[in-house]
């Protein structure tokens, strides 16, 4: 476990931070920025957790987020969680998922969301959440945050999750 682990809201200038953490590539760099636009509108906000003062992992904690269910429910969602390979397995992610859960709660909150992928490079995810105590939400697989039906093709990438939810 890392001795110390701190978590702050991004600024407009630690882009480039999250695009040399995620490794680069200019479709990272695009979706990055994206999401930055979106937390300078207050649609999300962008956090970075540190380890030892090394920059470590990201997540957004995204206010509003496109699935509908949690949208209508005002259901808060952690997403594009991200820990550097060289901190894996070491508590980042599961400090950066307790502070969104301790923002939740502040905010009166009573349900917290996290979507996980399906594919083995999602293992460590999918036990982590299910450890904390997420949950699938019932509603099946989802691709692109929408629903996926009995009979439909979808591409197996980042995209197709299952939505799990959390009590606060």
């Amino acid at each position: 476990m890392p001795q110390k682990v701190t978590v702050r809201k991004a600024l407009s200038d630690d882009l480039c931070i999250l695009f040399k953490m995620e490794g680069g590539g200019e479709a990272n760099k695009a979706y990055l920025e994206q999401v930055f636009l979106s937390q300078k509108e207050g649609c999300l906000e962008i956090f970075i957790a540190k380890c030892e003062e090394e920059d470590a992992a990201f997540c957004f904690y995204n206010k509003n987020p496109k699935y509908s269910p949690f949208r209508k429910l005002g259901i808060p969602e952690i997403q594009g969680l991200f820990v550097h390979p060289d901190y894996r397995r070491q508590g980042i992610a599961k400090a950066l998922i307790t502070f969104c859960e301790a923002l939740a709660r502040e905010e009166g909150r009573d349900m917290i969301g996290i979507s996980v992928g399906l594919l083995s490079i999602f293992g460590g995810a999918q036990k982590l959440y299910i450890s904390m105590g997420y949950e699938p939400d019932g509603q099946g697989l989802v691709y692109d945050r929408a629903p996926v039906f009995y009979g439909e093709t979808r591409i197996v990438d980042n995209d197709l999750c299952l939505m799990l939810l959390k009590s606060l």
